[in-house]
């Protein structure tokens, strides 16, 4: 009866082995592996995240220079001339021409470390960027997956609704030739009016529901929401994916697994850099700085080639007094440090809920699943019986009728059981970090010493 969707998942009790990088093939959907490539290819906020990285990664490049000596080379060509009498000129008033070609060499010599802690924050920084952009890509696909079995539930349940309203359609038309037969009275007429009124008023509501997912899909995806029906097929009765639980693994293996923990721990290591910066920078510095080259001269009109010019130079440089501003500076660093500390705290707190929240829903969803699938069957089974009493003439179609719409409706709420499920193992999967491995492997910790500014050059 109604729309043959409705082949049981298996409901394995074996766990799966942890989860994936691609963590939605379990569902054995290959439109919806397409459909998943093409979004996260094309998805804005990831192009965004991805753009992050870019910048990031030349952060990082920009600040490696900063170690090593920088070389320029310069060209002038200078004229200056006076009215004054020769005699003058002669004695240290000279007219001079002059064309110089010469390069420059500087160096800070990164005694204390300060410009080595920079560029770690840099990297820092970097990495941090490259896990926020996992990130993004874990949560693009998490919501692809439930936009998608929404969508395919609120197509189901379409398909239901319209079988529903077809069985009180004939149900209405048996009742109103048994009333002209005088059989049936007005008041079940109006009463099944009544019902054909209602379940067709559900129907623009699942039309605009349907509308507004393939919308939020297209938008998922970097498509028009003008084009994405060309995409998504109108009819989906492909059955439904079996959910098997999930060996969510070690809590340790957590802060490797979430790009958002890991993020947060770029980001507590990248402050902490900083805070090593500003300490550095209340020490002395030492600067070298070398000139040399060649110039051409013309003095009071007589030629001098091939001249060649050198200035060697060490500069050292104590802070001395600067009115507390180096002091503040490094106060202002601690105080980020700090807040990025809690919140590396906060992140793996919440994280750990999430977890725990996910498994005893996903665990939850399983077992009322199961409840609902035993319904099913007892329904199935009540339907079967009464179409053999109809057979043998001991019940009418009207009664048939009834009992068809009340298996359409344990249909129905075995299609919410179903939605609820794949829900709770999308969730779950998203809590888990989808799947995905930070390069640098598993860091039960961060770099403390780093963290606290307190490394040393």
């Amino acid at each position: 009866v109604g729309p043959a969707f409705f082949k049981d998942p298996t409901l394995t009790t074996s766990p799966v082995a942890g989860v994936t990088t691609e963590w939605w093939t379990r569902y054995n959907d290959a439109r919806l592996n397409a459909f998943m490539q093409t979004a996260l290819t094309n998805n804005q906020d990831v192009k965004i995240a991805l753009a992050r990285v870019m910048e990031a990664r030349s952060g990082a490049d920009a600040a490696f220079p900063r170690l090593l000596p920088s070389l320029s080379v310069n060209a002038s060509q200078s004229d200056q001339r006076t009215t004054l009498p020769d005699a003058f000129k002669q004695r240290g008033s000279p007219d001079v021409q002059a064309t110089r070609l010469g390069g420059e060499l500087t160096w800070e010599l990164d005694l204390f470390g300060a410009a080595r802690a920079s560029q770690r924050a840099f990297s820092q920084t970097a990495l941090a960027s490259e896990a926020g952009a996992q990130g993004a890509r874990l949560l693009v696909s998490g919501e692809v997956a439930k936009q998608w079995f929404q969508l395919k539930s609120a197509r189901q349940q379409a398909a239901l609704l319209d079988a529903a309203i077809e069985s009180v359609k004939h149900q209405r038309e048996l009742i109103a030739l048994r009333r002209q037969a005088g059989l049936s009275s007005q008041f079940e007429l109006d009463r099944i009016d009544t019902e054909l009124s209602t379940l067709s008023g559900q129907r623009p509501g699942l039309t605009a529901l349907q509308a507004s997912l393939q919308a939020r899909l297209a938008v998922l995806s970097g498509q028009s929401p003008l084009t994405i029906g060309k995409t998504l097929t109108t009819a989906d009765t492909q059955p439904w994916p079996d959910i098997a639980p999930v060996a969510p693994g070690q809590p340790v293996e957590l802060l490797s697994r979430r790009p958002d923990l890991v993020a947060a721990e770029h980001v507590l290591a990248a402050e902490g850099e900083r805070l090593t910066e500003a300490k550095r920078n209340m020490l002395p510095k030492v600067f070298l700085n070398v000139i040399g080259g060649t110039q051409n001269l013309l003095i009071n009109g007589l030629t001098q080639n091939g001249i060649g010019f050198q200035q060697s130079a060490a500069v050292f440089s104590l802070p001395v007094f600067n009115a507390g501003r180096l002091s503040a500076l490094a106060d202002v660093q601690a105080a980020r440090q700090q807040q990025a500390l809690l919140q590396y705290e906060k992140s793996v707190l919440q994280a750990m809920e999430e977890v725990e929240v996910s498994l005893v829903l996903h665990a939850g969803q399983r077992t009322a699943l199961q409840s609902r699938m035993q319904a099913m069957a007892a329904s199935a089974s009540s339907l079967n019986h009464g179409q053999q009493l109809r057979q043998q003439g001991q019940i009418d179609q009207i009664q048939l009728e009834a009992l068809t719409r009340s298996h359409l409706q344990m249909q129905q709420q075995h299609l919410n059981a179903l939605l609820d499920t794949v829900l709770a193992d999308i969730q779950l999967h998203k809590a888990l970090g989808g799947g995905w491995k930070s390069n640098n492997g598993t860091r039960p910790l961060p770099d403390l010493s780093s963290a606290t500014g307190d490394k040393q050059p």
